[in-house]
């Protein structure tokens, strides 16, 4: 008699319904999940009681969920013994890095998103940089007592654009002699884990959406505005990279007149003011100094092109001014708005980061776990 071959949903049909459940026990927001009963998952996910009985042990079995009794005076007289199902948040970790100019931060989160360790380390120009962000993710993980293995991904934030085969064009200073550079395979051979490398606007358009100020906006821009303006793209609910990942990046305003440069808000501020600080500008801006408002006014006047331009080719919905100037959105949002109105005939809403020069980092660790969830939906089929 020959055996029946298994039909060729069954294996989709497990990782659909492993999916599903999982999701409904990860919750929206992971840092408020609440545990669930069987009758929940049911009503939640619309599966049978059986299955999500199947499906939960089966996730304990990987790692992914813990289960629980419960409480004395919630337990029924018959049937099997009621149990409540949670996301198991330290089934493994990832780590955030911000690579950037001067410094790097690391976050070493757990599968909620939730940080565990950080560290931010300025970096020596007498050191390798790659070696430098090594021994930062290792010093992190042995304060936070944290064994490699249980690393699941490392989403990497690089100023620069990211093709999709992990080669990176960067400029010479910041990887001198390697101006392009395959930094998924050099940094894998240094930590051993998946690294997942992304542009640093395209991180933190990431970030912002999912710690800060663009919450669930489908279509907005986040404008990292400090030394240098960069732009991540997200559109009708998607990143928008580009053939080489160039999507957002700001050359092109050598072209528009009265901008000429994609010099940020930051190093503008200082070239016209004369002063070292741009901080010490805005907060002269802040008390009334005139002259401090006539260099805001300058800088606003010439940045506002550069969003103007990009709604008039996105039209977004909203533009995110982020990174450390963003402290400085009292100051700057006001002439800014103004400036881009007169420009645009349906001019975007206009924000400061709430999360400042953290929004890379946060949107790197948001990458990662977005990695680390497909391949946990894929292990549970």
């Amino acid at each position: 008699m020959t055996e029946r071959p298994e039909t060729a949903t069954s294996p989709l049909l497990r990782r659909m319904n492993a999916t599903v459940v999982l999701e409904a026990l990860r919750g929206a927001e992971p840092r408020a999940a609440e545990p669930m009963t069987v009758t929940e998952l049911m009503e939640e996910t619309g599966l049978s009681r059986p299955t999500v009985h199947t499906v939960c042990d089966e996730l304990i079995r990987l790692g992914w969920v813990r289960a629980e009794d419960m409480p004395q005076g919630q337990v029924p007289r018959r049937g099997r013994r009621a149990r409540r199902y949670t996301f198991n948040e330290r089934g493994g970790y990832v780590v955030g890095m911000d690579l950037g100019a001067n410094k790097v931060t690391v976050v070493v989160s757990d599968l909620s998103g939730t940080a565990v360790e950080q560290e931010t380390r300025q970096l020596d120009d007498s050191a390798d940089r790659l070696d430098t962000a090594r021994d930062v993710v290792t010093d992190s993980l042995r304060r936070a007592e944290i064994a490699e293995e249980a690393v699941l991904a490392v989403g990497l934030a690089v100023p620069g654009s990211v093709r999709h085969d992990g080669t990176v064009k960067v400029a010479d200073w910041w990887l001198p002699g390697r101006k392009a550079v395959d930094l998924r395979t050099a940094l894998e051979e240094r930590f051993a884990w998946p690294v997942l490398v992304e542009n640093d606007a395209n991180l933190a358009v990431l970030g912002e959406r999912s710690r800060g100020v663009a919450g669930d906006v489908d279509d907005v821009v986040l404008l990292l505005a400090g030394e240098r303006l960069g732009a991540g793209v997200f559109i009708n609910g998607r990143l928008v990279r580009g053939a080489g990942g160039a999507a957002g990046e700001m050359g092109f305003l050598s072209l528009v007149e009265h901008v000429g440069t994609a010099e940020g808000i930051g190093a503008l501020t200082r070239k016209l003011s004369g002063l070292e600080s741009a901080q010490a500008v805005f907060a002269a801006a802040r008390s009334g100094d005139s002259a401090a408002g006539q260099v805001v006014q300058q800088v606003c006047a010439r940045i506002a092109r550069a969003v103007a331009v990009l709604a008039t080719l996105l039209d977004p919905e909203l533009v995110v001014v982020g990174g450390a100037v963003a402290e400085a959105g009292d100051v700057l949002l006001g002439p800014l708005e103004r400036e881009v109105a007169a420009l645009c005939d349906r001019p975007p809403r206009l924000l400061a980061s709430a999360l400042g020069d953290r929004a890379v980092v946060e949107g790197a660790v948001r990458f990662a776990l977005q990695h680390v969830l497909k391949r946990i939906f894929a292990a549970a089929g």
